[in-house]
């Protein structure tokens, strides 16, 4: 939801049919541990708000974007 600030490190992406991931915030919220990242499947696209791409993947924990392809929604 666009008023999520943080996700914690019980958040789990664990679903190997994953294809996308929709952020709305244009602040990227706080993602307390990198290790839910090992449960998304590396052709997952990650959408995010126009003009926040480079925000949202120089953030901590987020997905790596030469795995990831993220792309503004």
């Amino acid at each position: 939801p666009r008023g999520l600030t943080k996700i914690l490190s019980n958040f789990c992406f664990k679903n190997a049919g994953l294809k996308e991931i929709h952020f709305t915030s244009q602040t990227p919220p706080t993602i307390i541990s990198a290790g839910y990242v090992s449960g998304i499947p590396s052709g997952c696209k990650i959408y995010v708000p126009t003009g926040t791409i480079d925000a949202y993947k120089s953030t901590a924990n987020y997905p790596d974007s030469t795995t990831y392809t993220y792309v503004e929604e």
